[in-house]
């Protein structure tokens, strides 16, 4: 396996899985110092591993946040818009609702490859990829 397909795999456990990142270095062959170097290396886009398995959780948050501020805006009027309220509201209970349906699901994913892979590595590198597509084509 090249470097880069060793890379790509780690990256893969460490996104998808709650593998410690000596269990990753181990699994993937390569050093403990190397995972943690590429775990914490800006990629093109200027994101970290770690920002990258953050990303959702926080984007959900700060989503959320800014429909809450512009509830509380619109009920600071002295005529609040009912309209406005109802589609703000909405978008909340959306948002919410399917970032956690999201969390959840991938928090599953997560244990099913854990447990794939302690028990079979061969099967859970190459099922890795289609777990990936699924939560990807079905969540985001």
């Amino acid at each position: 396996m090249t470097k880069e397909e060793k890379k790509g795999l780690a990256k893969r456990y460490f996104l998808n899985s709650d593998l410690t990142q000596k269990e990753i270095a181990e699994l993937v062959g390569v050093s403990e110092k190397t995972l943690s170097i590429w775990v914490n290396e800006e990629d093109a886009s200027g994101i970290t591993w770690h920002e990258e398995k953050t990303a959702d959780k926080s984007r959900s948050v700060n989503i959320r946040l800014k429909v809450l501020k512009q509830i509380d805006l619109e009920l600071d009027k002295e005529m609040p818009d009912a309209d406005k309220l109802s589609k703000l509201k909405s978008l909340l209970v959306e948002v919410s609702d399917e970032k956690v349906s999201a969390i959840q699901a991938t928090d599953v994913v997560k244990q099913l490859v854990d447990y794939v892979l302690k028990r079979d590595h061969d099967m859970g590198i190459k099922l890795m990829p289609h777990i990936d597509n699924f939560v990807k084509d079905r969540y985001f």
